[in-house]
């Protein structure tokens, strides 16, 4: 009963325990078990949902490890990773039956910083791909009519995009983009989201939850960062960031105190320096040489003088990482592409920029 309750969301009491039941002695019967014990009934469970009942020991590592393998990905944001694997260990190993999400988290800071792609770490590191993870960005849910579209609407007949994506993939991470654009309203259904582990969607069903990491992001008081940071005392506000930016976000009526507090963790990003936009400009180079040799068998150098002049171009404290991205598709990939249009026996030459 207990297990059946905390796994099989779409099927009521006592259907969803007799199913269960039946199918956990069909699977003993099968194996010719003497007995029926916890193990099986959890291995039939992870059966039927497709989720883990238990930590296993290469998820007990993965939880181990996970800020080394999130730092491969995340540049400079030391802090904002050692956190939140912290929590999300705690997370994890002492979560019992409550009631909530897996974890919750929203992460605060300008754009282009590492948000989204913690999000997208975190996935490929605990859920083994980043296809695990169900993305909507929140500026298209600016209305009353966006919240129909987003949890369906009796009067048009039209199933919500969440709801669907959710009872289709329960196990893995949601990510809210933008959050600071979603519709009031809209904030007031993810606070039941974060509190009980649930929401209803349009039709007054249950959309279980209880089995997702869900991750908001928002740029909500990126100014206030960017002047904490810069201002005369800025190693002394650094150590007191995240609540002085809490109670900025409060005031300015951004965020409920009620609703901030039903995160297990709010992490402030820090804006990036040229430092880091070199190493990210780095690694943004080399996967591009990587994919262009294997889809093309073209060799692609990169000398440091453009490299050096790459980042002049590409770096704007504002935007962070967004903006080398857009230096690199100008400068580099769609030259590429032009030699490999105009060039068809390029094949298997150098090409040095």
């Amino acid at each position: 009963m207990v297990q059946s309750g905390a796994y099989i969301s779409d099927k009521p009491y006592p259907e969803k325990a007799i199913k269960l039941l039946d199918q956990t002695c069909a699977y003993v019967q099968g194996r010719k078990e003497k007995t029926v014990n916890g193990h099986l009934v959890n291995v039939v469970l992870e059966n039927i949902t497709h989720i883990p009942t238990e930590l296993s020991a290469s998820f007990k590592q993965k939880l181990l490890t996970v800020e080394q393998e999130l730092h491969k990905r995340v540049i400079s944001q030391d802090d904002a990773v050692n956190e939140i694997a912290a929590a999300l260990r705690k997370s994890f190993v002492l979560a019992g039956t409550h009631k909530k999400p897996i974890a919750s988290f929203l992460f605060l800071g300008p754009t282009g910083v590492g948000k989204t792609e913690t999000a997208k770490s975190i996935t490929q590191v605990l859920f083994g791909d980043e296809q695990n993870m169900l993305r909507f960005d929140m500026s298209g849910y600016q209305t009353i009519e966006g919240i129909a579209t987003l949890i369906g609407s009796p009067q048009t007949g039209e199933p919500g995009l969440l709801s669907q994506a959710v009872r289709q993939q329960k196990y893995g991470t949601l990510l809210l983009d933008e959050l600071e654009k979603a519709h009031k309203d809209l904030l007031n259904i993810f606070l039941t989201v974060l509190d009980e582990g649930y929401f209803y969607d349009g039709f007054g069903n249950k959309v279980d939850c209880t089995h997702l990491i869900i991750i908001a992001t928002s740029n909500a008081g990126a100014d206030f960062i960017y002047q904490a940071l810069n201002s005369q005392d800025a190693s002394g506000v650094a150590r007191t960031l995240s609540k002085k930016l809490i109670d900025y976000l409060v005031a300015q009526h951004a965020y409920s105190p009620e609703f901030l507090n039903r995160f297990d963790g709010v992490i402030v990003y820090k804006p990036l320096q040229s430092d880091d936009i070199y190493k990210i400009a780095l690694g943004l180079l080399n996967n591009l040489k990587s994919d262009v040799f294997k889809t093309h068998g073209l060799t692609i150098e990169f000398s440091h003088t453009f490299v050096d002049n790459l980042i002049k171009q590409g770096y704007d404290v504002r935007f962070g990482a967004r903006n080398m991205q857009r230096a690199i598709q100008n400068e580099v990939e769609s030259k590429i592409a032009k030699m490999l249009l105009t060039n068809p026996n390029i094949k298997n030459r150098t090409i040095i920029f």
